[in-house]
């Protein structure tokens, strides 16, 4: 099982960390600052920093049924070996990214007077389905977005299992 940094520090960009399998192009670790691909989110991409400065591009993150998490590298990498200490690193900037359109999704559901049937975030856009018996205004709709951005309130975050 993979220690999930990322739950306890969202902000967190690296971590020392352990491989503890390397299967395909699927590397694992003992512990990630990446977080993986789930509800609707991309997973993170990023590097695994290997001793020498060998940089093994991550393509993906996902999680897997035993409750681990899979490291996607790109093809042809030099991969590490089970036992060696790496540095993971994420990709910062599309991180951050994405983390805003999250957030920015869920002050559209404060909005919207239906339940959410489906969404997606990916880099640069996201999108969420609601169940509604008519289209909504989209002037209407960004004016009530608008007031909720313009009231600059503290956003917190927690997790739901």
């Amino acid at each position: 099982m993979t220690e999930e940094l990322f739950r306890a520090d969202g902000y967190l960009r690296e971590c020392e960390a352990c491989v503890t399998a390397v299967q395909g192009d699927h590397i694992c670790l003992d512990r990630t600052v990446f977080f993986p691909e789930g509800g609707g989110q991309l997973g993170d991409t990023g590097v695994i920093l290997r001793t020498g400065g060998v940089s093994v591009r991550i393509i993906d993150t996902l999680s897997t049924e035993e409750n681990s998490l899979v490291h996607v590298v790109e093809d042809g990498a030099d991969l590490p070996q089970v036992g060696e200490n790496v540095t993971a690193r994420i990709d910062w900037e599309r991180r951050y990214r994405l983390m805003r359109m999250h957030s920015a999704l869920h002050m559209l559901c404060s909005v919207v007077p239906a339940p959410v049937t489906g969404g997606s975030i990916r880099d640069g856009q996201g999108r969420l389905d609601f169940d509604l018996p008519e289209p909504i205004d989209k002037v209407e709709l960004t004016g009530l977005l608008n007031q909720v951005i313009a009231r600059d309130r503290p956003m917190s975050m927690q997790w739901i299992t």
